[in-house]
Parts: structure tokens; sequence; C-alpha cells
């Protein structure tokens, strides 16, 4: 299963700090890639990642490099794979994300929540 994460209509977006929550007993995050909405300038963006299955966490920092501005738009932040490991459903919740413009000031941002269903 793969969901993306989309931001829409954001200004002058320089770093995003996710927080994700799952239920580890129904799937198993695999892989977390970053969206071209940082990058989709050419810019070369700083990617960091740390997923905790065992717990249902991962936390996720991207960022743009000092000196290359922000960026403006709507696309996708963020793809996330995961793999079904039991029955049932989970919620995929953003529990905090913490976007700043460039210069450090907080872009007010919804936290989104999902439903993965298996069965």
């Amino acid at each position: 299963m793969t969901l993306t994460l989309q931001l829409e209509n954001v200004t002058d977006l320089s770093s995003a700090p996710i927080r994700l929550k799952f239920n580890p007993a129904i799937v198993k995050l695999t892989s977390i890639q970053a969206g071209s909405l940082l990058s989709g300038d050419g810019q070369k963006i700083q990617f960091s990642e740390n997923t905790a299955n065992d717990t249902g966490e991962a936390t996720v920092t991207l960022s743009r490099t000092p000196g290359s501005g922000g960026v403006s738009g709507s696309g996708t932040l963020l793809t996330l794979t995961f793999q079904a490991i039991g029955r049932g459903s989970t919620a995929v919740t953003v529990t905090d994300a913490a976007l700043k413009n460039m210069q450090m000031q907080p872009i007010t941002a919804g936290t989104p929540v999902t439903t993965i269903v298996v069965q």
C-alpha cells in the first residue's frame, strides 16, 4: 500500500519535520521517500527518517539547503509504503507537522489521518 502526503498552496516552505503514527500489529512501514515538492526546482534537499515499526512511529525531516530559498505551490511531500502484516484497520496519522518557512517561522498545516483496512 502506498500513501502520499500532499501539501496544497504552501508558501515559502523550507523545512518539514513530520511525525507519523500507525498500528504496528496491522502494517509495517517499509519505505519513506521524499516527494518532489521541496526539490521540484532542481535544488537538493536534506532528508532523514527514522522508522520504529515495533512502536508504530516514524519521524521524517526534509529541508532545503541553506540559501536555496523556499518553495511555494502544491505537490507531494512524502510517499509512504506499507506492508500488511495483520488483519484489521489502522489509522495512519500525522501527529506533528512542524512546517517552517525560510525565516524559520511556522507554517500552519493540518494533521491528516487516513485509514488502512487489511482483510
